[in-house]
């Protein structure tokens, strides 16, 4: 749905609810929980947080237009300022761009955020991470 006042990059419908208690959803939560604990994956992620976060720090640092960078385990969003007149299309026309390069980083309003899943290796966070301050650098 799109709302006639919004810009085309605005999102309009921003929820994810209609899941909520169904016991299907409930026996796909139990069972990834258990592959969790199995594959000690919950420990991966502890690993790979720093990596990820060292990657964005030196990556992305002194960037045009970044403001800020930010991680948290395996986490990490970087803050760009808005264009004047238009807040969110920078970081919307940045998620396309590395969308299109097969790279999913999300926008949220003048942020981007990467949360790779835990299965993650360093050549993904390295390509992840590159392909944004690639895309970040032709969007100056």
């Amino acid at each position: 749905m799109m709302n006639s006042g919004a810009p085309d990059y605005a999102i309009e419908f921003f929820h994810g609810y209609t899941y909520s208690g169904h016991p299907v959803s409930c026996a796909a939560a139990i069972a990834t929980l258990k592959l969790l604990k199995e594959e000690n994956l919950f420990a991966r992620a502890g690993q790979m947080g720093p990596v990820l976060g060292d990657a964005m720090h030196s990556a992305l640092k002194g960037l045009p237009h970044v403001i800020g960078i930010r991680s948290l385990g395996l986490a990490g969003a970087v803050e760009l300022a808005s264009i004047p007149g238009s807040p969110g299309k920078r970081a919307y026309d940045i998620f396309l761009d590395c969308f299109h390069k097969g790279v999913l980083v999300r926008s949220a309003g003048e942020n981007l955020v990467l949360c790779p899943p835990y299965i993650v290796e360093k050549e993904h966070i390295d390509k992840m991470v590159n392909t944004l301050a690639d895309s970040i650098r032709q969007h100056a």
